[in-house]
């Protein structure tokens, strides 16, 4: 997957739609006039909304207060994704632990995918590991994506954000919350979040679809809106390294299968057939260098 920096920005916005959200009149009038209807239709007020996919309702959206304050929600079409932008006017210094939209799904999924382990109540995913950040979930060949918008993600150091999921509840989320590093190395929501005076904004992302290929790739929209919206963006300028990147594949290929062959590689017998593979991990007491015994974290395979 992707490296992205979320906090960059590379378009300005026309608008600000301080109303209550509909789906997008020119889209549905571009899908008509083609003879189609598209499977997807998201409709939000100003406390939350519903997504509707192949005429059933895919995923209700809980939106928070802020503050006491409902948000002004801002709603936009991009192709397969619709876009929806929460922005609170805070007219003063608030304390709020937490502000999430909540994604309270409609079907029952077979499959589930994040950036990051949360296995705990009060886990999450946090801002730092906000990598091709997505919550992915599918039933079959039918996929549902939130995507964390990250020309808004990480502008305003006081609301760091964060996603997290619960599979058995069939419930995702997306939101402001400080977050504290847990063991090695998960993130768990921590109080004391303050905000304001000013705009507090949080956005996302989503598309509900039908995958066609055989077997079915979940990744495969995510990653190229990922690219196409940030990624690319990024790499034209030279960001986040001006480096090429054919520098990075010989150094690592010279470590792992010169300097560090030994421990890296590792090769044996299948049935007469000389087979081998990378071994799991490999630690510093591995170094051809390092002068004490050996301390394996993994039992080799």
């Amino acid at each position: 997957m992707l490296a992205l920096n979320g906090c960059e920005r590379f378009f300005e916005e026309t608008a600000i739609m301080r109303t209550v959200c509909a789906v997008s009149v020119g889209v549905l009038a571009a899908l008509a006039a083609r003879g189609g209807e598209p499977d997807m239709r998201v409709q939000c007020s100003d406390t939350g909304g519903v997504v509707r996919f192949r005429e059933t309702d895919w995923a209700t959206l809980t939106f928070p207060e802020f503050g006491g304050l409902i948000p002004d929600v801002e709603q936009r079409r991009f192709g397969d994704w619709e876009r929806i932008r929460l922005r609170w006017e805070l007219p003063e210094r608030v304390s709020q632990d937490e502000a999430a939209v909540r994604f309270d799904l409609g079907f029952e999924p077979d499959f589930w995918w994040a950036p990051h382990l949360a296995p705990e109540d009060g886990d999450c995913i946090g801002q730092h590991v906000f990598r091709s950040p997505a919550l992915i979930a599918a039933r079959g060949h039918d996929i549902f994506v939130v995507v964390p918008d990250l020309d808004l993600c990480g502008r305003n150091s006081d609301t760091p954000w964060f996603l997290d999921f619960d599979a058995p509840a069939r419930t995702m989320w997306a939101g402001l919350s400080k977050t504290t590093v847990k063991g090695h190395v998960g993130f768990a929501k921590a109080p004391g979040m303050e905000a304001g005076p000013g705009t507090v904004a949080l956005g996302f992302y989503i598309t509900a679809y039908r995958d066609s290929g055989d077997p079915v790739n979940p990744w495969g929209r995510v990653s190229r809106m990922l690219w196409n919206r940030w990624g690319n963006p990024l790499y034209r300028r030279g960001e986040p390294s001006r480096i090429p990147l054919d520098t990075y594949v010989r150094h690592t290929y010279r470590w792992a299968f010169d300097t560090w062959s030994e421990p890296v590689w590792q090769e044996f017998e299948i049935e007469g057939t000389r087979v081998g593979a990378p071994a799991f991990i490999v630690n510093v007491t591995q170094s051809p260098n390092y002068p004490h015994e050996q301390s394996l974290r993994e039992f080799l395979s």
